[in-house]
C-alpha cells in the first residue's frame, strides 16, 4: 500500500502534557480545534489521527481535573450536591 502525502507536510507531533495542568491541556484542545476550524487550512488527512489522539489525551486530563475540583468543592461545602 502506498501513501500519497502532500509534499512538505507531516503529521503533527505533540509533547507530553502535564497530567495536573488543566490550562495546558485546555490550550492544546483549543489549538487543535482552531486548526481544524480554520477556513484557510486544508484538512490534512495524514495529520488527522495524531490531532485526534492529542485532543483525546488533552480532553481526558481536562475531564479528570474538573472532576477533582468538583470533588474538592463538594468536600469543602459538605453537601455533596453537584449543582
Amino acid at each position: 500500500m502506498t501513501q500519497n502525502k502532500t509534499p512538505g507536510t507531516s503529521p503533527a507531533t505533540y509533547p507530553p502534557l502535564d497530567p495536573d495542568s488543566f490550562n495546558q491541556a485546555y490550550a492544546r484542545l483549543d489549538a487543535i480545534a482552531n486548526k481544524l476550524r480554520s477556513a484557510d487550512n486544508r484538512l490534512d488527512i495524514d495529520a488527522l489521527l495524531p490531532d485526534v489522539q492529542a485532543a483525546l489525551a488533552a480532553y481526558e486530563i481536562c475531564s479528570q481535573r474538573l472532576a477533582a475540583v468538583r470533588e474538592a468543592l463538594e468536600a469543602q461545602l459538605g453537601d455533596g450536591s453537584t449543582g
